[in-house]
């Protein structure tokens, strides 16, 4: 699949986990409206198999502790760690891949991030603290992605929110300009003025 107008954020990406390996973990978010291309910027930038070791978890409105079940079986797949016992909370599993990263460069991606508010407000706080405990020590580059622009900026942009002065990094994607759009286009062989005009009213610049 080829992308359009991703390329400086693809590299940005790739570039601040490459960072985060060499020492001192990095927090990244990644805001946008729904159906822009968050996700699959991400899966792009961070292939199953590629360069970077990344863990995707994607934050589901369910019980903290079934939503902890699906991230643990993930975690023994992908990584290969051993758990013991059963994690009942966010923070326990967060610690664990924490601990992980002390050892071996990991990126972890935490899609729709602001949905933990409606499954445990209180992580916001736990994060803060072990993020200030092992951020040293760490090479994590941990990727908050949101598609509440408003919300995700409260929480990382508002001095009275635990996350305040934590993100390292921003990207907020936009949708598609014209340009781009005409781009992909000509590459299918349908450009004319009519249909680009038709294509932008249709769709606005989202890809989806």
């Amino acid at each position: 699949m080829k992308f359009y107008n991703l390329e400086t954020e693809f590299n940005h990406l790739q570039n601040w986990s490459n960072k985060a390996a060499t020492g001192g973990a990095l927090m990244t978010i990644v805001t946008g409206r729904r159906r822009v291309g968050k996700t699959a910027l991400l899966n792009q930038a961070f292939p199953r198999g590629g360069e970077h070791r990344a863990l995707y978890l994607f934050v589901s409105r369910k019980q903290e502790r079934l939503l902890c079940e699906e991230f643990v079986e993930q975690i023994r797949a992908l990584l290969n760690v051993p758990i013991f016992g059963n994690p009942s909370s966010l923070r326990e599993v967060l610690e664990i891949l924490l601990q992980y990263s002390c050892t071996e460069p990991l990126t972890l991606i935490l899609d729709e991030f602001q949905d933990i508010q409606r499954v445990n407000p209180a992580f916001f706080s736990e994060l803060q603290h072990l993020w200030d405990q092992y951020k040293g020590k760490s090479q994590m580059h941990l990727i908050c992605c949101g598609s509440l622009y408003s919300l995700m900026t409260h929480l990382f942009q508002n001095s009275k929110e635990p996350l305040f002065g934590r993100a390292d990094n921003r990207i907020n994607l936009q949708p598609l300009k014209t340009q781009f759009i005409a781009e992909l286009l000509h590459d299918q062989k349908r450009f004319s003025p009519e249909t680009l005009l038709q294509w932008y009213m249709l769709s606005g610049g989202v890809p989806k």
